[in-house]
C-alpha cells in the first residue's frame, strides 16, 4: 500500500506475550480488527522509510 508516499511492506501484530498473532504483506489496505480478542495489542508497520510501533487496545 502507498499512502502519502509511503510504502507498506508489511504489517505485524503481537499478543501481550510478543507472540505474532497476525501478519500481512501484500495488499495492506485495513486491518480487520473484529478477529481479535479484548486486550493490548502491539502493531509493527514496516515501510520503505523504516518501521513504526504502536500499542492497540481494543474493547469491545
Amino acid at each position: 500500500m502507498v499512502k502519502d508516499g509511503v510504502i507498506v511492506h508489511e504489517v505485524n501484530v503481537y499478543n501481550q506475550l510478543g507472540q505474532l498473532v497476525w501478519h500481512q504483506e501484500k495488499g495492506i489496505d485495513k486491518i480487520d480488527i473484529s478477529m481479535f480478542n479484548q486486550r493490548l495489542y502491539v502493531v509493527e508497520i514496516i515501510k520503505d522509510k523504516g518501521r513504526s510501533v504502536q500499542k492497540l487496545i481494543i474493547k469491545h
